[in-house]
C-alpha cells in the first residue's frame, strides 16, 4: 500500500476552527481531497474526544436526512454538539 501525503494548507484552517460552534461546509471540485480531508478531521475530533458524525451526500440515507423540514433539520444536528 503506497500512502500519499499532500501538504494541504487548509487542513490546519479547518483544525483551528473546530471548536467553533458554526457548521464548516467543505466544497470543491471532484478528485481534489475533499473526502480525504474530512477524514482526517474527523479521525483528529475523535481522538480529541469529540463526537463526529460525517455525511456523505452522494449516499441516498444521508440526503434524505439534509432534505428534511427545517422543523426536524436542526434537532438532528443538535445530537452531535
Amino acid at each position: 500500500i503506497v500512502r500519499m501525503d499532500i501538504d494541504r494548507s487548509i487542513y490546519v484552517v479547518l483544525l483551528s476552527e473546530n471548536s467553533r460552534p458554526e457548521v464548516s461546509i467543505l466544497m470543491g471540485s471532484r478528485q481534489v481531497g475533499k473526502t480525504f480531508l474530512l477524514k482526517e478531521l474527523k479521525a483528529e475530533a475523535e481522538k480529541r474526544g469529540k463526537r463526529v458524525k460525517y455525511f456523505n451526500l452522494e449516499i441516498p440515507a444521508d440526503l434524505i436526512q439534509f432534505n428534511a423540514s427545517d422543523v426536524r433539520f436542526p434537532p438532528f444536528l443538535g445530537q452531535f454538539r
